[in-house]
């Protein structure tokens, strides 16, 4: 007993406790489960993978601007499931450096005819997001390393995002601002490099989202149509291009919204020539432009659930995509996250934010 006693004793001279006599100390608080971890993890897997297919690519204009679009996207996905606490690590990213879309000179685009029109006809494969996401992945390594990516293999890839499992899990899922604004941007660039991508029907949205959507294509309408004047007749037939498509577009959602649809305002403001150097050019451009940030517009209106949640939330992909398109045909470059500010471009102004509650 005298030994076991010095050595307890010895024991706690040293600074050493047994465990019996170990304090008591509360367990560490675990963080809160990030909402929708698998879309997102699948998300940030996907814009990986397109990055590396656009940074391997073989002719793709602007192949690397398109895979460091990619690669941002993946990271922001990555960020918000590490504060989550959920391991991130995936798909080695590859190192781009911008090529940003060269802006168009003031006359060079309204002087020429230009197809324009992004109605996107092509048929296009409807899988869903899980099953496109593993065939992807299948298919990577050979995609980027046992022969170049062609600008026909990257198009189809960014068109696979436009399906009805993705349509569902953006209606459905707590980040369906980030998912909508992923769709809108590969579509987008999809159609940019020259692939159709087939839309589920009916092209509908409520009436509130209608609404919503009717107030920036009637100012985009307005800008176009001053910009248009402001040519000479002989090189009004780009801008009179995209009038038509906007026009097309302001009288669908006219007809939707019905007798929720606002007046139109009395006035627009469109730059002046006079004191601001402002050019026809550079009002269409705006107009384009303005149309793009307001894209998601009435994103809160779209139902969550029920049997008219993915077809809408597909037309609201659809109509975003359409805006990204017709400003870069313009010559503006393509945003990284359609229609919304992330935390690196807070000065983009009025537009959805990367956020749960979207």
């Amino acid at each position: 007993m005298g030994a076991a006693s010095f050595a307890v004793t010895g024991l706690s001279a040293c600074g050493v406790r047994l465990e019996s006599a170990a304090p008591v100390t509360a367990p560490m608080p675990a963080r809160p489960p990030v909402p929708d971890a698998a879309v997102l993890r699948l998300a940030a897997d996907r814009a990986t993978h397109l990055a590396q297919l656009a940074g391997h690519g073989q002719l793709v204009p602007h192949q690397q601007a398109v895979a460091q679009r990619h690669t941002e996207q993946a990271a922001l996905c990555r960020r918000i499931l590490a504060s989550g606490g959920i391991p991130t690590a995936g798909p080695s990213e590859p190192t781009a450096q911008t090529d940003p879309t060269p802006n168009a000179t003031p006359n060079a685009t309204l002087n020429a005819p230009t197809n324009t029109d992004p109605s996107y006809s092509a048929s296009q494969s409807s899988h869903d997001s899980q099953s496109s996401h593993n065939s992807q992945s299948s298919q990577s390594s050979q995609s980027t390393t046992d022969h170049p990516a062609t600008i026909e293999d990257l198009a189809r890839a960014e068109a696979e995002r436009v399906s009805p499992g993705w349509a569902e899990i953006a209606a459905a899922g707590t980040y369906r601002a980030l998912v909508v604004s992923l769709a809108a941007h590969d579509a987008a660039t999809a159609v940019l490099l020259g692939a159709g991508v087939s839309w589920p029907g009916p092209r509908r949205l409520p009436v509130a989202a209608a609404a919503a959507q009717l107030v920036p294509a009637r100012a985009a309408v307005y800008g176009l149509q001053v910009a248009a004047a402001r040519l000479p007749r002989e090189n009004r037939a780009t801008v009179a291009g995209w009038l038509t498509i906007v026009r097309r577009r302001t009288d669908h959602l006219a007809a939707q919204a019905g007798a929720s649809a606002p007046p139109p305002p009395l006035a627009y403001h469109v730059p002046s020539p006079s004191g601001s150097g402002a050019t026809a050019a550079d009002v269409a451009r705006t107009a384009l432009v303005d149309l793009r940030t307001a894209s998601l517009a009435g994103l809160d209106e779209l139902p969550h659930d029920g049997p008219d949640a993915a077809a809408a939330t597909a037309e609201l992909v659809r109509l975003a995509a359409e805006a990204v398109v017709l400003a870069a045909v313009a010559g503006e470059p393509v945003p990284v996250w359609p229609g919304m500010v992330t935390p690196a471009s807070a000065s983009l102004g009025n537009q959805a934010t990367v956020s749960p509650t979207q």
